[in-house]
């Protein structure tokens, strides 16, 4: 049987517009008229007929190469492959190997880029993924960079990463992708601690290569989406400016939290309040100036502005990629927070106070 017009994938590069597929896993269920397939990122179901003969030979656990029709957004088993005995992790290797051969024949990456650093860019993506479904980074000549907005209109999030923080930058030119940040960020995470992690956009599609004793590669489909207004952030001037240590700010909202969704923050010429009022409870965090954990507190007008929890844990997630947060706003005023790496990166939302009626 002729197999050339099947795509070769996996569980996390499916297309919504693919018609043939094939896939390895190990078979992990067998239903009556289904079986589900496990590869290493994810679970897919694939259904068979009852007259299908050759089904009477698929056992679970088995590791097998499947390929299938989709149909109405459902997967249907055409024939499958039985891989027992086959070294898998050499099988993989050796596919890399092939595959990479072919791309630097065939195609000559429009920017590459590397770092031995991934969690920066994994806190980075992951911060911005709290807010937003879909995102268009642009990678420029001095770095890559994000800026969005969330569909509330609540929160903006910026995200700059120099090209200090690589130890390969190669831009031809400036180029704007658009991705799901959810499937960006879950195979970026698969790079762990000094792992080599390499970003190329090939073909109109980013390639992600993650280096240890191993080669992995993954394919990150790229998606059309429309640039969306976005308030005017850069325009905005603070009245009270701080820096402290972020646990202080987690354990704060934490406190919060158990009484109310909001917190009021306010600052005064020598102190720094994040308080939480509910209708019987109050939680509250004072620190003076030159207290320990308030590094810096600069004042030009007493201030104070309520802002919703939910986004403030979100962008707290940043803290990973510094010990250090800058806090600035205004009075009943949006607030921005900056988490900064070493001047490599900064991880900043803007978010907009909660005006009492």
């Amino acid at each position: 049987m002729n197999v050339n017009f099947y795509r070769f994938t996996n569980t996390l590069n499916l297309r919504k517009d693919d018609l043939k597929i094939a896939i390895i896993g190990k078979v992990e269920e067998i239903g009556e008229n289904y079986f589900i397939l496990k590869d290493e990122f994810g679970k897919i179901k694939i259904n068979f007929t009852i007259f299908d003969e050759n089904i009477k030979n698929l056992k679970e656990g088995s590791i097998i190469r499947v390929f299938c029709t989709k149909i109405d957004n459902e997967i249907y088993c055409d024939f499958f492959q039985n891989l027992e005995g086959l070294d898998l992790n050499l099988y993989k290797k050796i596919e890399n190997l092939y595959f990479n051969l072919l791309w630097i024949i065939m195609v000559e990456a429009e920017f590459r880029i590397t770092t031995t650093e991934p969690e920066v860019v994994i806190t980075a993506v992951q911060t911005a993924a709290e807010i937003i479904d879909e995102g268009i980074f642009k990678f420029g000549k001095d770095g890559i960079s994000l800026k969005a907005a969330d569909r509330a209109l609540i929160a903006v999030i910026d995200i700059f990463i120099s090209k200090e923080a690589f130890e390969e930058y190669e831009i031809k030119e400036e180029k704007e992708i658009g991705v799901n940040m959810t499937n960006f960020l879950s195979v970026l995470k698969r790079a762990k601690g000094s792992e080599k992690l390499t970003l190329e956009l090939q073909q109109n599609r980013l390639q992600i290569t993650i280096y240890n004793s191993t080669k992995r590669r993954f394919y990150v489909p790229l998606l059309e989406i429309s640039k969306e207004e976005i308030p005017p952030i850069e325009q905005l001037e603070f009245k009270a400016q701080l820096v402290i240590k972020p646990e202080l700010v987690k354990e704060a909202i934490k406190d919060a939290e158990i009484i109310t969704d909001a917190v009021t923050f306010y600052a005064t010429k020598d102190s720094f309040q994040i308080i939480a009022e509910g209708d019987i409870s109050k939680s509250e965090l004072e620190l003076k100036e030159g207290e320990e954990g308030l590094i810096q507190l600069n004042v030009k007008e007493e201030s104070k502005a309520k802002y919703p929890i939910d986004y403030i844990e979100k962008v707290l997630k940043a803290e990973k990629i510094s010990d250090e947060v800058s806090i600035s706003f205004s009075q009943d005023y949006p607030m921005r927070i900056d988490f900064i790496y070493e001047n490599k990166a900064r991880i900043s939302m803007i978010l907009a106070p909660r005006v009492s009626e």
